[in-house]
């Protein structure tokens, strides 16, 4: 019986490391080789008119909802001000269909603004 528990056990833990999982964060480097994303800036609007990544929408994290409109075929990269608010961004997406990278702060960015 107990050979049993332990066969049952190696198999159980053996399966779960068979699943693949999306990597769920971008770097930089990264970002520069994707082709056909939207880059999305999920601070406020004040903190959006102050400074953002270049080509960027701004979706500030209070707006997203489940009837929220962006392309699903495209690939979506939330950043924030800190990370903390691009994380919540990527949780608030990917239950809604959509492919989610989490860029995390702006300071992440090495290109010009």
């Amino acid at each position: 019986m107990k050979k049993l528990f332990v066969i049952i056990c190696i198999l159980l833990l053996t399966g779960c490391g068979t699943k693949e999982t999306m990597k769920e964060t971008i770097t930089y480097q990264e970002l520069r080789n994707l082709e056909d994303y939207i880059l999305v800036d999920v601070r406020t609007e004040e903190e959006f008119v102050s400074n953002h990544i270049p080509h960027a929408i701004n979706i500030p994290l209070s707006t997203i909802h489940a009837d929220i409109q962006l392309d699903k075929n495209k690939i979506i990269v939330v950043y924030c001000q800190s990370g903390n608010r691009s994380n919540q961004a990527k949780e608030l997406l990917k239950p809604l269909g959509y492919t989610v990278y989490d860029f995390g702060s702006i300071h992440n960015w090495e290109g010009d603004m």
